[in-house]
């Protein structure tokens, strides 16, 4: 048993180092590499060299890439005579030209095929490539049906969103500034860039009446008393009128 363990590599030799006979480990070993199925290495060794080019490189290197495909190839299908193996050997070359054709969505379907035991007939491929194709149209319907409903309920779901802001909502309540009909993340004052540029100029207009009333105001009281004597007065009904102006508007401050 000892030769057949020093014949392996030694990563090999030690799966199967505890075998109790040399009869026992060749068994394991001939289920587990015997059977093995050289058909993958064959296709890709033929798209390898249908695929190969020169791209800069010497002759030489591109002659002794081929020769050493062409080499292994031959280990695989090795010449012969027998008519059966030819005919065996052609219908495989069908079925590798067939699968190489696909496009590249179907990458791994010719792996799928090629790692069977025994590599299907030639009707059989194609059976499997249709189905494989019904599967992918299916499946791109679904997809796209889920994609039309989501925006679909996207779309319903902003514009009642945008429904829910406009009119009178009284059984909404801002949390920050604690008026009804809207809450905190449409809150003008918290976020003045939500106001509508409309109520924006109107508020920039109130601003301005305001501000002329309170000038016109100071006037009158300068040429009725002294300055000093009406400034306290001044004061506290600038401060009145600051007030009014901000309860009946509903803001703070208006973003330039």
């Amino acid at each position: 048993m000892s030769w057949l363990l020093n014949s392996m590599e030694q990563k090999i030799a030690e799966i199967f180092c505890y075998s109790k006979s040399s009869l026992q480990l060749w068994e394991t070993f001939k289920e587990m590499y015997g059977n093995q199925n050289n058909v993958a290495r064959v296709f890709q060794l033929k798209q390898e060299i249908a695929n190969l080019q020169q791209e800069g490189k010497p002759f030489v290197q591109l002659l002794g890439d081929l020769k050493n495909k062409w080499n292994e190839l031959e280990v695989y299908r090795p010449h012969t005579m027998d008519a059966t193996v030819l005919l065996k050997i052609a219908e495989e070359d069908k079925k590798f030209q067939l699968l190489s054709s696909l496009d590249s969505t179907y990458e791994d379907l010719p792996s799928h095929i090629l790692m069977n035991s025994e590599l299907p007939s030639f009707t059989s491929v194609c059976a499997t490539i249709q189905r494989e194709e019904v599967r992918r149209k299916v499946m791109n319907i679904e997809t796209k049906t889920n994609i039309y409903e989501t925006r679909a309920y996207l779309s319903n779901h902003k514009h009642t969103e945008e429904k829910v802001y406009k009119g009178n909502r009284p059984d909404l309540k801002c949390s920050y500034c604690n008026n009804i009909s809207h809450v905190k993340k449409r809150c003008w004052i918290l976020h003045p860039e939500l106001k509508p540029l409309k109520f924006i100029k109107e508020i920039k207009a109130l601003r301005r009446n305001f501000i002329l009333q309170f000038l016109r105001l100071i006037m009158q009281r300068l040429q009725t008393m002294d300055f000093e004597a009406s400034l306290p007065i001044l004061l506290i009904l600038s401060m009145n009128l600051l007030l009014i102006f901000r309860k009946r508007n509903g803001v703070m401050t208006v973003k330039e």
